[in-house]
């Protein structure tokens, strides 16, 4: 089996996944790994909320879900597929914020940066281009410059309280917690001050080495965990999330860009970081929301959303 056929057959779960077992204390995540050459789904959970009784019963559930309507091809893969295995134990703390924090005068990526009107900050992912505008647009979490309240056109300030921006699009669903906001005409500056960005990629497992620049921890290193994940985080549920156990981002991080590291400094954007414990960190598959043109749409708090077509990374 490849990681597409993995990828795919995970896809056709993860609703069925997150509206049957979605509410049960403990259980935190279901992703996808691999280990010598085999794909493998890892149920991660609680010790101390879910027993060897309960876990079991989830297992054999989850595998009931993987449809029979398959080809005979891509069923004789599930034997090393279906294997779930019994992950050490991963607790998510709830997503955090912190400010006060001294950076540029210039805009950049891993600026500090939060709605005007709203309780919020956390850190600019970067700064973009889409093909539909001509104005430059930065990235950031929908939790850290839109939130439930926010509103089309909210003011955007970095930590010295200037305004820089405005708010522009946000979404917040089963696979995103991202927002665009549009920026003022104001001086900015390429990439970090570590790296350049040059494009995004698609994440998968071969992907090793990445790193992420945040407001609070600056540049931090770290593995790949997985590349398709359903993860818990807080009282919400995500699907197709990327996930990382040891690079060390941290509340005031939320919105920062992750990269696959390259030596030449030059490196692909693959995810944004929305939150996460200690022993695990849950990001955004950037890939997802921007290989494709996006329709305007009115979300829930009957917000009207603008088209958006990404271009590039500034």
């Amino acid at each position: 089996m490849n990681e597409r056929k993995a990828n795919k057959l995970i896809h056709l779960i993860e609703d069925d996944f997150i509206n049957k077992f979605g509410s049960i204390n403990g259980l935190i995540y279901l992703a996808l790994r691999k280990k010598n050459g085999l794909y493998f789904l890892e149920l991660g959970y609680k010790k101390s909320v879910l027993d060897s009784e309960q876990i079991n019963k989830i297992k054999s559930e989850i595998r009931s879900y993987l449809p029979i309507s398959l080809s005979n091809k891509l069923k004789n893969t599930f034997a090393e597929y279906r294997y779930i295995k019994r992950s050490q134990n991963i607790t998510l703390s709830d997503l955090s914020l912190s400010s006060d924090l001294d950076f540029y005068h210039k805009i950049r990526s891993g600026s500090n940066i939060q709605n005007l009107t709203r309780n919020s900050d956390g850190t600019l992912g970067g700064i973009l281009t889409l093909k539909n505008y001509r104005q430059r647009f930065l990235i950031s979490n929908y939790h850290v410059i839109m939130r439930e309240h926010g509103k089309i056109g909210d003011e955007i300030i970095d930590d010295k309280k200037n305004k820089i921006g405005k708010l522009f699009w946000g979404v917040f669903d089963r696979k995103f917690d991202a927002a665009i906001a549009e920026l003022y005409d104001i001086k900015c500056s390429k990439g970090t001050p570590y790296y350049m960005f040059k494009g995004i990629k698609k994440p998968t497992l071969k992907i090793k080495n990445i790193s992420g620049y945040g407001a609070a921890s600056s540049y931090q290193t770290g593995e790949l965990y997985s590349a398709n994940a359903i993860v818990k985080v807080r009282n919400d549920w995500f699907k197709r999330q990327l996930l990382s156990k040891n690079i060390n981002l941290n509340p005031g991080d939320s919105g920062s860009l992750v990269v696959e590291e390259s030596n030449s400094g030059k490196n692909k954007v693959i995810g944004l970081f929305i939150g996460g414990s200690n022993e695990l960190k849950v990001i955004n598959n950037l890939h997802e929301l921007f290989s494709t043109k996006i329709e305007a749409f009115i979300d829930h708090k009957k917000r009207r959303m603008p088209e958006i077509n990404f271009k590039k990374f500034y």
